[in-house]
């Protein structure tokens, strides 16, 4: 879908999970915050600035490595 039209945030499922589009909501937002526009459209480029993406794997990552103990399934 990405070589067709830009895509912010992916969320699995099809549908997704309530879960899911939620965390994708709440990324996006946060996305959003972290943008940087133009103060005035009169002068100067207009482009927004967007900060560096890294996916929600590669920031897990460093915490699921630490983990020491798993919880039973059941108690998920």
């Amino acid at each position: 879908v990405d070589k067709f039209i830009p895509v912010d945030v992916y969320v699995p499922g099809c549908p997704p999970r309530p879960e899911a589009f939620m965390q994708g909501l709440l990324m996006l937002q946060k996305a959003v915050g972290q943008e940087r526009r133009p103060l005035s459209w009169v002068g100067g480029d207009q482009t927004v600035i967007k900060p560096q993406k890294i996916s929600k794997r590669d920031e897990l990552t460093p915490n699921r490595i630490l983990a020491t103990e798993l919880r039973e399934p059941k108690d998920i």
